[in-house]
């Protein structure tokens, strides 16, 4: 019971901290480890603002992915975002397909490639298509450092031309067998059409994260990101909840 007050606790303070300001991601560093018979449901949610408003809403995505063995996963992700009437906006529906081609070798790297497809309403962009990337690297028991990089083409009426490049990275440290902290760095580049902008207007941001196992499958997220250049927002946040069966 104590130890899940302290979770609690941390991520009561968290959401103080989102209040100074407003998230734009539900993103993550995800790593590339693949567990057969896995199945996962989450739920995440940030704050955003609404659009042509300084209100702010409540930004909801729920993820479900199953593996299907050691080496390949499957996950679907819904999105909404609550609207100024007391209702909830469709913003996307994404399908992923995850393959580790690298178990953790001596060095304690391990890697995967994963394949998204998004379909995205058309008030909130272009649909897009995306390989990504992800390397971890156990550098002791205790120590995980974890590297993505992004890659996307829009599709669609409102697809730009160009690739969309998007990098992340996590330093984290174990804390007994309940707590994991550490830090994350967010680097959206942009759009390469025409050249990508200036890196002070792109949107890079940097802060800590925290994660709990609560036990019998259940564990908890939160992180808060601070903008380090001018195109990030100030404060970013991330609250998960998630279910292993």
């Amino acid at each position: 019971m104590f130890r899940y007050l302290i979770a609690f606790s941390a991520l009561g303070l968290v959401f103080s901290c989102c209040l100074l300001g407003n998230a734009q991601s539900v993103g993550g560093v995800f790593g590339p480890n693949i567990k057969e018979g896995d199945r996962t449901a989450e739920y995440r949610l940030a704050l955003a603002p609404a659009n042509n408003s300084d209100d702010v809403i409540f930004v909801h995505r729920v993820h479900y992915q199953q593996a299907f063995n050691e080496s390949w996963r499957a996950r679907g992700v819904v999105q909404l975002a609550d609207n100024q009437a007391g209702g909830h906006d469709f913003n996307f529906f994404q399908a992923e397909l995850q393959w580790q081609f690298l178990e953790e070798n001596s060095w304690g790297l391990s890697s995967a490639l994963r394949l998204d497809g998004r379909v995205t309403d058309e008030d909130d962009g272009a649909d897009l298509i995306s390989f990504n990337s992800t390397t971890q690297w156990n550098i002791d028991d205790d120590w995980r450092a974890t590297a993505v990089i992004l890659v996307a083409r829009e599709l669609g009426n409102n697809a730009r031309d160009g690739i969309n490049l998007e990098t992340r990275a996590s330093l984290t440290r174990k804390l007994g067998n309940t707590y994991r902290l550490g830090i994350e760095s967010f680097n959206v580049i942009g759009n390469s059409d025409g050249g990508f902008a200036p890196a002070n207007l792109q949107r890079h941001s940097l802060g800590p994260v925290g994660t709990a196992s609560l036990g019998d499958g259940w564990s908890i997220l939160g992180g808060v990101l601070f903008g380090v250049s001018d195109g990030a927002a100030d404060t970013d946040v991330r609250f998960w909840v998630t279910k292993s069966f």
